[in-house]
């Protein structure tokens, strides 16, 4: 699924755009995916103004000055796009938002595993895959002593530390590896082994990654030096060219260089 660098990449992509913008419509494409009936778009969505839209962790939130917010996750394959209103829609294609003047953004998923939902004032809190998100990877408020506090509290893995979401949002499967792999630490070492410089080598190549593979987007792919570049059977690390393992960490599939990692 798209992890936080794509979620904030694509948010970046609009947010500027629609952020005051008026709506013209909202056209649903897809009702078996996006489940909201038309008596709350119209309540709440049709001629309202966009007053904000953020990002919680994996989950981007559009907010409008009638009272509702729009909840949008992106599931496997979800991305949003801005597009202009006359480009043709694709197959995939979930809704689009229209806006009174200029452009519309479209939601795109191929495979239906992302969520779309209406919800009014502060209620967005209590939906499943909200109401429990720890503290955001790149927030202000996720630093080095959170981040120490927080490894405290369990006694897992540390693979599954990083992408349990209730201890911070946003960081998925494939940033957790490159995490740790930066680091040199094994994703099986278990979070009360850590000494207070690998809590900090873990917190700095949290921050450092994210932020480059946002800023790099376009390019992210093409660095032989990263992990998530060589996610495949047979592929070597870089470091030392030895030969990468794969194993199943809390059902996911995890790489990472046995010689490197301790």
């Amino acid at each position: 699924m798209p992890e936080l660098p794509d979620v904030e990449y694509m948010l970046r992509g609009f947010k500027d755009y629609i952020i005051g913008k008026s709506v013209k419509d909202f056209i649903i494409l897809d009702r078996k995916f996006v489940k909201i009936s038309d008596r709350l778009i119209s309540a709440g969505v049709v001629n309202s103004k966009i007053r904000e839209v953020i990002r919680k962790g994996k989950y981007i939130l559009v907010f409008f000055d009638s009272g509702f917010t729009l909840v949008l996750h992106m599931g496997m394959t979800g991305w949003i796009d801005l597009v202009s209103k006359s480009k043709e829609v694709k197959k995939h294609d979930k809704f689009r938002l229209i806006f009174k003047a200029g452009k519309e953004i479209r939601y795109n998923c191929s495979r239906k595993l992302g969520k779309i939902r209406l919800t009014l004032d502060e209620r967005f809190n209590e939906l499943s895959g909200l109401n429990n998100l720890g503290v955001d990877a790149l927030s202000e408020a996720f630093t080095c002593d959170v981040l120490g506090f927080l490894l405290k509290k369990t006694d897992s893995y540390l693979k599954s530390f990083f992408i349990n979401q209730s201890y911070i949002a946003g960081i998925g499967n494939v940033y957790a590896d490159e995490i740790l792999f930066k680091s040199r630490i094994s994703p099986k070492r278990k979070t009360s082994s850590l000494n207070r410089l690998e809590v900090k080598s873990l917190y700095k190549n949290t921050k450092r990654i994210l932020n480059k593979a946002i800023s790099n987007y376009n390019s992210i792919n093409k660095n032989n030096n990263l992990l998530l570049n060589r996610r495949k059977k047979g592929q070597k690390c870089p470091n030392c060219n030895r030969k990468l393992k794969i194993e199943k960490i809390s059902g996911r599939t995890t790489f990472f260089c046995s010689k490197c990692q301790k």
